[in-house]
C-alpha cells in the first residue's frame, strides 16, 4: 500500500502481486497481438521484416536533378531469409544463361578478374573468401535494369569495405552490387540505369562487385542475369513468366500489377475515399458507360479483371496522347496508374507538362501534389493517395 505522509493514512493505491502479474503480461503481449488481429499491420510488419528491411539514412540535397550531397546509411539491416532462386524450368525457363559465372570469364564484354570462394587477399580489407564474383568495369559503368518493376535500394556498407551498394530485386531474386560510385533508390523498367560502378570501399581500382542470396545466402551467381543488368536488356527468347511477370517490350503486364496493388480488390459496389461508387479495381464506369451504383450487383474477379482491362487500356492511350517524348515501360506505367486514378483532369497537370518540357524531377515533384480528395465538401491528404504518388513519382 502506498500512503500519503501525513497524520491520517490514505490508500491511494493498491495492486496485488498477481494482478500485477497479469498487468505486466498483457503488455508484452498486446503489440503483436495487434498486429497480428489487424491485416494491415501484419502485411506492413511482414513486408518490412521478410523483405524490404530497415534502412535508415540522412537525406540527400539534389538540385537541378544533380546530387549535391548524398544520402548516407545510418543503419541498414537486410533480412536473413533474403531472395529466392527461380529453378531453371520454371515456367518453361527464363531463357537467361544458367552457367555460373567462373574467373576468366567475359561476361558483356568485361572480364571476370576474380571468382567465388577462397582466394588470396588483394588489399587491406578485401576478403580472403569471396562471397561473390569482381568484373573490370571502368568507373562509371551503367547498371540497368532488364525487367519492370525491379526495385533498387542504395547504401554505403563504411565497416564491411563495400562503398556504395545497391541491393537489387529482381522479381522474388536478390543481388547486391558493391563498391559502386553512384546509385538511386527507385523501382526500374528496362533499360534505366539505377547505379555506376566505380572504386568506393576496399579494392585495388574501379571494379564490380556482384553477388547473390538465395534463402539469405550468398551463393555462386550465374551469366545470364549479370549480362543483362549490364546490357539493360535480355537475351532473345527471354522468358519472363518465372518472374511473374508479361514478355520485354509490353507494359501491360507491370501496369496491371502496378493498378491493381493500389486499387485492391473489391467485388462489391463500394464508396472510394471521396465517395465516387466504385467496384473491382477501381471502376466507376463499366465498359458500356455506365457510371457504377451502389445498388449495383456483386461481380467476381474474373469479371473485375475485364473492366480493368477497359479501363487501362483507355487510360494507357491517354497517357500516350499526353505524352510528347519517349517514355521507358515504368514511366509509362506511372503515367497510366496516374490517369487511371485521377482521370482526364491529368492529361493538362503540371506534371505532364514538366515532363515533355524534359523535367523529370520537376514532374515527379508535381506528381506528388495529387494527394488531395474532396470529403466531406473539404479538400484533405489521402495517406493511400500520398503512398500511391510517391511510387509513382519513383
Amino acid at each position: 500500500m502506498l500512503a500519503l505522509s501525513s497524520k491520517y493514512s490514505l490508500p491511494i493505491l493498491r495492486v496485488g502481486t498477481s494482478l500485477l502479474g497479469w498487468l505486466i503480461f498483457a503488455a508484452i503481449l498486446a503489440p503483436p497481438v495487434v498486429f497480428m488481429a489487424h491485416s494491415g499491420l501484419n502485411q506492413k510488419a511482414d513486408d518490412l521484416l521478410h523483405h524490404k528491411g530497415i534502412h535508415i539514412a540522412t537525406p540527400g540535397l539534389v538540385i537541378g536533378g544533380k546530387t549535391i550531397l548524398p544520402s548516407k546509411t545510418i543503419y541498414y539491416w537486410q533480412p536473413p531469409l533474403a531472395g529466392q532462386e527461380i529453378p531453371a524450368g520454371a515456367a518453361g525457363g527464363t531463357g537467361l544463361n544458367e552457367t555460373p559465372i567462373e574467373r576468366g570469364m567475359t561476361i558483356a564484354g568485361f572480364t571476370v578478374t576474380s571468382g567465388f570462394g577462397p582466394r588470396s587477399a588483394l588489399c587491406a580489407g578485401c576478403s580472403s573468401n569471396h562471397r561473390g564474383v569482381d568484373l573490370n568495369t571502368p568507373t562509371g559503368t551503367p547498371l540497368k535494369a532488364f525487367l519492370p518493376g525491379t526495385k533498387v535500394t542504395c547504401w554505403w556498407d563504411g565497416g564491411g569495405g563495400g562503398g556504395q551498394v545497391a541491393s537489387i530485386w529482381i522479381g522474388p531474386e536478390f543481388y547486391q552490387a558493391l563498391h559502386l560510385s553512384s546509385c538511386r533508390n527507385g523501382t526500374y523498367g528496362p533499360g534505366e540505369v539505377f547505379a555506376r560502378t566505380g572504386a568506393t570501399g576496399a579494392g585495388t581500382g574501379p571494379h564490380l562487385h556482384w553477388e547473390q542470396k538465395v534463402g539469405g545466402e550468398k551463393v555462386k551467381p550465374k551469366v545470364g542475369v549479370l549480362e543483362a543488368i549490364l546490357k539493360g536488356e535480355p537475351p532473345a527468347g527471354f522468358n519472363p513468366a518465372g518472374y511473374g511477370t508479361q514478355a520485354q517490350g509490353s507494359t501491360s503486364g507491370g501496369t496491371a500489377s502496378f493498378v491493381a496493388k493500389w486499387e485492391g480488390f473489391r467485388p462489391c459496389p463500394y464508396l472510394d475515399p471521396v465517395g465516387v461508387p466504385t467496384i473491382g479495381y477501381g471502376t466507376t464506369r463499366y465498359p458500356d458507360g455506365r457510371a457504377v451504383a451502389m445498388g449495383d450487383r456483386c461481380v467476381n474477379e474474373s469479371e473485375a479483371k475485364g473492366f480493368k482491362e477497359q479501363d487501362l487500356a483507355k487510360f494507357n492511350q491517354m497517357a500516350r496522347e499526353a505524352i510528347t517524348t519517349p517514355m521507358t515501360p515504368a514511366q509509362e506505367t506511372a503515367w497510366t496508374s496516374f490517369l487511371y486514378n485521377v482521370g482526364p483532369a491529368g492529361k493538362n497537370s503540371t506534371a505532364v507538362r514538366r515532363f515533355n518540357s524534359g523535367d523529370l524531377q520537376g514532374a515527379a515533384d508535381a506528381i506528388k501534389q495529387w494527394n488531395k480528395g474532396e470529403v466531406n465538401g473539404r479538400m484533405v491528404v489521402l495517406p493511400g493517395l500520398v503512398n500511391r504518388r510517391a511510387e509513382e513519382a519513383e
